[in-house]
């Protein structure tokens, strides 16, 4: 399968697998959980903060 990149402005360690992610996650067929704890892990420096 090739590679998609997918952008999204989520709060600093506060993503979820709600909207905007889980709806554009889910039909890909990927871990949306996994994706989300990752995106958590590494944006967790900028609480309070719209990451892109």
């Amino acid at each position: 399968m090739p590679e998609k990149t997918i952008r999204f402005l989520v709060p600093g360690g506060e993503a979820n697998a709600g909207p905007p992610i889980g709806p554009a996650l889910g039909p890909l067929g990927v871990n949306v959980l996994q994706i989300v704890e990752e995106i958590n892990r590494v944006t967790s420096e900028f609480k309070g903060m719209r990451v892109p």
